[in-house]
């Protein structure tokens, strides 16, 4: 399901099996919905809501995001990690 979205209603470009290129995509997809060239901390936030929803199942990620945010820890809020 996420592949069929990032494919046909994103219009991204996958190259790989991994889960985590899908959740970087998303993300960015995410980003990217926001339609500035330079997001803030709550355009960060929002968009991580927004792909808690998209994304159900047992899932973690650590990202880095310079000059915002030099460590970020996400994951899917209902699993037990």
């Amino acid at each position: 399901a996420l592949k069929h979205f990032l494919d046909f209603e994103a219009h991204r470009h996958i190259n790989t099996e991994s889960d985590s290129e899908l959740m970087l995509n998303i993300f960015a997809n995410e980003l990217n919905e926001t339609g500035k060239a330079r997001v803030n901390d709550k355009d960060i936030v929002e968009a991580l809501q927004r792909m808690y929803v998209r994304c159900v199942g047992g899932w973690a990620c650590v990202a880095m995001l310079a000059g915002l945010y030099e460590y970020g820890r996400m994951e899917d809020p209902g699993a037990d990690l």
